[in-house]
């Protein structure tokens, strides 16, 4: 017998709506600032710009995952939840992975 399996996804809108609200553009400028020769985001989709963030990022000693995460997070920290993120969380469902 199969199990019924949900999954959400959420873009960055929710977060955009937040009093604490941090755009893309402003987060990947940051990381930017830690990659030598710093990437250019001018006219780069997001994507492109985080990619190329990483790939320098994966030239250390520390794996760029763990310092891409590290940044990230910290860039969220200050985020304060809004009512989008309280009806989110109020549906009900759990995390994990199989």
């Amino acid at each position: 017998m199969f199990s019924k399996q949900v999954t959400l996804l959420v873009g960055n809108g929710p977060n955009r709506l937040s009093e604490s609200a941090v755009s893309w553009n402003d987060v990947l400028a940051r990381m930017a600032q830690y990659v030598q020769p710093q990437v250019r985001l001018s006219g780069k989709p997001l994507t492109l710009a985080f990619e190329e963030i990483a790939f320098r990022l994966q030239r250390g000693d520390q794996p760029y995952e763990d310092k891409l995460k590290l940044q990230l997070a910290a860039e969220m920290r200050n985020l304060v939840p809004n009512s989008i993120h309280r009806r989110i969380m109020g549906l009900g469902l759990t995390t994990g992975c199989s």
